[in-house]
């Protein structure tokens, strides 16, 4: 990532020759993300959390709209002008442009702000899967005070789907997966199958009933010497091949069903969220960049030669217990709650595209502090709930 004293962002789609200028005050504080920015799923021009920016358009008839939080201060005379302050905010920032007299918007202007915190990213996906874990956990639990039937509505708002594919990209589009899908597909589970093969007659040991009718009635036959018993009985030709069982290392296991499967529902729960999500946003941005890294995984050769499953084996010992296999279980029973859960607290992390690590941070807390006091005070799971409150009063 390249850190720049200054940027110009082009806007030649709402004005030829309209441009938004945006200064760091502070050096290595604005960076240009050209390169890593779609991978992590992120605005291309990108600030640091804390820091101040003085911004200008070429032209005076435009302005930045406001986003709350006091991020966009603009100069009391010359509004095309101000300063950018994203304080504690860390994420995706959209922001409006205007046009002096039209209320509507013309744009919105993304960028990224980074948190302050090295290694912001990868904690904050810890965080998400580790929140995530506990969440479905507890709703999972068999004494637990709610109900167990759970539907996705897509008809919600954006900020309610971020959440519920936020969850599920925590376990998903983690790099552990990955590696999970990496180690089925170069040492994946095999047995043996009987395939059916043409084979010479002469090579054939023992006949079936099924091969000694195909003796008789198969095509590409093939004329008997005149010294053949069977000839003597009235035939006078014979199949040169018939179709014979051979023995082949086949990777049509019910472990390898479950894991297609499994990738499967993950990529049609991305693309329904995908197709949910309002054109060109964020959650739309990084939905089909999951989709994607799915569909790479199912494109793998060893999948092609595996069928669907007819029931799922989840207490088969290969994935409760081999590497690879294990992680795509655990993920999978994960997947089942993730997907539907709406967390309330996502509100304080989630809305208007924040990534916020330092609320994030509070959550996880929570769950650790909770996991301290279950170990030190030998608390059950039904004591724990005691430890809950919602709106205002105990579970």
């Amino acid at each position: 990532m390249k850190a720049l004293p200054s940027i110009a962002i082009n806007l030649d789609t709402i004005a030829a020759g309209l441009q938004l200028y945006i200064d760091a005050r502070k050096p290595d504080t604005l960076f240009d993300g050209e390169e890593g920015a779609t991978e992590n799923n992120e605005a291309r021009y990108q600030l640091v959390e804390g820091c101040f920016y003085d911004f200008a358009f070429s032209d005076a008839a435009y302005r930045l709209g406001d986003v709350g939080e006091n991020i966009i201060i603009p100069h009391k005379r010359n509004i095309h002008t101000g300063t950018l302050a994203p304080n504690i905010f860390t994420g995706t920032l959209s922001i409006p442009v205007l046009q002096t007299g039209k209320p509507e918007h013309l744009t919105l202007i993304e960028l990224e702000v980074q948190s302050v915190k090295t290694g912001y990213r990868n904690d904050y996906r810890d965080m998400l899967e580790f929140i995530t874990e506990k969440c479905t956990g507890l709703l999972l639990q068999s004494n637990a005070p709610v109900a167990h039937a759970f539907d996705i509505d897509y008809a919600r708002d954006s900020e309610t789907l971020y959440q519920q594919f936020a969850f599920i990209q925590s376990v998903v589009g983690t790099e552990e997966f990955a590696e999970a899908i990496h180690r089925i597909v170069t040492a994946p589970v095999t047995q043996w199958a009987d395939t059916l093969e043409p084979q010479d007659v002469r090579r054939v040991r023992r006949f079936s009933n099924t091969q000694v009718k195909e003796l008789f009635r198969g095509s590409k036959r093939a004329a008997l010497p005149e010294n053949h018993n069977l000839k003597q009985a009235g035939w006078h030709t014979m199949s040169a091949k018939i179709a014979a069982a051979q023995k082949t290392d086949s990777v049509d296991t019910p472990e390898n069903r479950f894991v297609k499967y499994a990738l499967e529902v993950f990529l049609k729960f991305c693309t329904d969220i995908h197709n949910a999500a309002p054109a060109q946003s964020r959650l739309y941005r990084e939905s089909l960049s999951l989709m994607r890294t799915l569909e790479g995984f199912l494109h793998h050769g060893i999948f092609s030669g595996i069928s669907q499953p007819a029931t799922l084996k989840l207490n088969s010992p290969v994935l409760q217990r081999k590497e690879g296999y294990r992680e795509v279980l655990r993920t999978w029973l994960l997947f089942g709650t993730a997907a539907k859960l709406v967390w309330k607290g996502g509100d304080d992390v989630y809305r208007g595209g924040k990534k916020d690590v330092a609320t994030l941070y509070e959550y996880w807390l929570f769950f650790k502090l909770l996991s301290l006091f279950q170990s030190v005070f030998r608390l059950e799971a039904a004591d724990t709930r005691q430890l809950i409150e919602k709106n205002g009063k105990r579970a």
